[in-house]
């Protein structure tokens, strides 16, 4: 529960207020600063030129039904609205720059209808990331450590008209792993979507950074981190035969050393170490692989979906699977001349 609670605190949303003053009674300052003071830092960081975070959504869906602080447009300098303004996103980016995510249509750069892996698919944003593909008449292979659970998931979206095929694999099995690119070699011949979208988020929250033991650590670590570079190892051959090669890191916001390293920031409190650091590597490695790629036609880039309503974001969380699976799939379908190597929440740049 603290948890939820802190990650609340962390992206501006006021939990409940009895809830609060008993997590804070237990543990003061645990769960970090309100809105008003994300307005505050947000205003700072203008100030300062580095522009790094917004929070809050402000948008037609949920603004009033989340109870969003009302601060933000009255506080706000006018040149900040646009970047606290960013279709239903909790929070904007380190500068104004927005990436083109949709200049022009990846298909026309394809021969063939594409073929998309989605890992940890089977429930989710991944599952709702399969769909929102497959609406694009892209080929969805849905992956899932459990057979029956992957095979249920894709029958769901074959009712809906999609193609969608389920695939086992467990990014923590390398045998699992070797066997799934087998497959999908074997049947398809090529990848043009990898969506590393698996992960896990098991810290104890009552214990501090010093405290988490190696289990906690390593466990994250093997489905979080090594879990990316094991799948990406054995489909990135797959994905060198594509014409457009997507990869897109699922990371999160509570991988930026940035945001963690300054006092003022709205998730400095929000210190989960195992699941923080996982993503800080799998922000590090996005950008190395996006180097050696340079050349290529294919894209590595990181993503953090928002606070999105699931398993790990709870009830508290502001968006819905939908908007949470959009900026996967924006950049799972990037033109040719989209970014490649970024940190990316719909459309902005998120600092390292």
């Amino acid at each position: 529960m603290r948890r939820r609670l802190c990650y609340a605190a962390a992206l501006g949303a006021p939990a409940p207020k009895r809830t609060v003053s008993r997590e804070r009674a237990r543990s003061p300052g645990i769960c970090g600063r309100a809105s008003g003071s994300v307005v505050t830092w947000i205003v700072r960081q203008h100030a300062l030129s580095l522009r790094a975070f917004a929070a809050l959504e402000r948008t037609s869906q949920g603004a009033s039904s989340h109870g969003e602080d009302t601060l933000l447009e009255a506080t706000l300098p006018s040149a900040m609205l646009g970047i606290v303004n960013v279709g239903r996103s909790q929070f904007g980016a380190h500068s104004q720059t927005r990436i083109p995510l949709q200049t022009k249509t990846v298909g026309n750069l394809m021969n063939n209808k594409r073929i998309a892996l989605i890992t940890g698919a089977n429930k989710g944003i991944g599952f709702e990331t399969a769909r929102q593909l497959g609406k694009q008449q892209i080929t969805v292979l849905l992956g899932a450590r459990d057979t029956a659970k992957a095979e249920a998931a894709a029958t769901k979206l074959r009712s809906e008209g999609l193609e969608v095929h389920p695939l086992q694999l467990d990014v923590t099995d390398t045998v699992s792993i070797h066997r799934a690119a087998e497959k999908v070699a074997t049947k398809f011949g090529r990848l043009d979507i990898l969506i590393n979208n698996a992960g896990v988020m098991i810290d104890d929250d009552t214990k501090k950074v010093s405290e988490q033991t190696l289990n906690i650590w390593r466990t994250t670590f093997d489905t979080n981190f090594f879990g990316v570079v094991a799948t990406t190892q054995s489909f990135l051959p797959l994905l060198r035969k594509s014409d457009a090669g997507r990869i897109v890191n699922v990371s999160s916001i509570l991988g930026s050393n940035t945001l963690h390293s300054d006092p003022q920031s709205p998730i400095y409190d929000t210190k989960l170490p195992a699941y923080n650091v996982s993503k800080s590597a799998v922000n590090a490695y996005t950008v190395q692989l996006a180097y050696e790629l340079r050349d290529t036609p294919i894209k590595v880039n990181a993503a953090h979906p928002g606070w999105v309503k699931t398993d790990m974001g709870g009830e508290g969380a502001t968006m819905d699977l939908v908007e949470g699976a959009k900026t996967s799939v924006a950049l799972a379908t990037l033109p040719s001349d989209g970014p490649s190597g970024s940190y990316i929440h719909l459309d902005q740049i998120i600092p390292w």
